[in-house]
């Protein structure tokens, strides 16, 4: 009988319950930007960016982003990396929360939310956060839309904006 219930025990304690996590969504670029016919042609970037999202249930999963990039114009380079808990509220939309460093000639934190929805060959996010250094803090916000041409080719456009002590950044792009 105490043979019995030890190993009864023993396999209730080394027995753990199946949880599936699976990879859900990914990608990874290249991605270089300049000015041409400029003056100004040391103005350029290149990144090497990545994400992986992985699911542990229908409903939630998380993503890590991480890129690093290099800057013409100033000889330098970063890294961003940032972590988001994404809630999937039904087949079409999805909302989350997020946080990142980034560290480009110092170190800045930025977390915020994030909203996504698609339908059909159509889809659309947004996001609202909060970016803080040492020295200072600001508002970032941002949108875009696209239309999926095919399964590997979208277009769309895209806003993004950063409010960081009175010093107000905004960028309007068309995104493929």
């Amino acid at each position: 009988m105490t043979r019995t219930f030890a190993l009864a025990l023993g396999g209730l304690l080394i027995a753990t319950a199946a949880h599936a996590v699976e990879i859900t969504g990914g990608s990874a670029g290249l991605e270089y930007s300049g000015l041409i016919d400029s003056d100004l042609n040391d103005v350029n970037k290149a990144t090497a960016k990545g994400s992986m999202e992985l699911g542990f249930s229908r409903g939630f999963s998380v993503q890590g982003d991480m890129a690093y990039s290099r800057f013409g114009l100033i000889d330098d380079s970063g890294y961003s990396m940032g972590l988001h808990g994404i809630w999937h509220l039904d087949e079409a939309t999805s909302a989350g929360a997020y946080i990142g460093r980034d560290r480009i000639d110092g170190s800045s934190t930025f977390y915020g939310v994030e909203i996504g929805h698609g339908i059909g060959q159509f889809a659309g996010e947004a996001y609202l956060g909060r970016v803080e250094d040492s020295d200072e803090s600001g508002t970032a916000f941002g949108f875009r839309g696209d239309y999926s041409i095919t399964d590997m080719v979208s277009v769309g456009m895209r806003y993004d904006t950063l409010d960081v002590a009175g010093i107000d950044l905004s960028r309007l792009s068309v995104t493929s």
